[in-house]
């Protein structure tokens, strides 16, 4: 999430001031942490059915990402997540607080 409110920032700032180093860098460590995520979603240590803190985090994580359209793409090659996250917002807890689509 931190490096994400980075990128977010970051593309905020005129075109002229921003660091395509620094996109870049906050890009690889959104990846590493979606890559352990995917990790977790597959061994079910992160699990849809046993709704904990890190379950509600990672689905929190994942939505700020598709909302703020920081990582294109990010469910690529990580269908544990992906489904992990469906699951979850099947719930409607998390339904309800779905921000609405443009």
């Amino acid at each position: 999430m931190d490096a994400a409110l980075v990128s977010v920032r970051e593309q905020l700032r005129p075109a002229a001031q921003q660091s395509a180093q620094e996109l870049l860098r906050q890009r690889e460590k959104i990846n590493r942490g979606l890559d352990r995520l995917e990790k977790l979603a597959a061994d079910k240590t992160l699990s849809a059915e046993q709704l904990s803190v890190a379950s509600i985090a990672t689905a929190c994580a994942v939505g700020y990402l598709n909302f703020r359209r920081v990582s294109p793409g990010w469910c690529v090659d990580r269908p544990h997540l992906v489904k992990l996250v469906e699951q979850l917002f099947q719930r409607e807890s998390f339904a309800r607080t779905e921000p609405p689509t443009a």
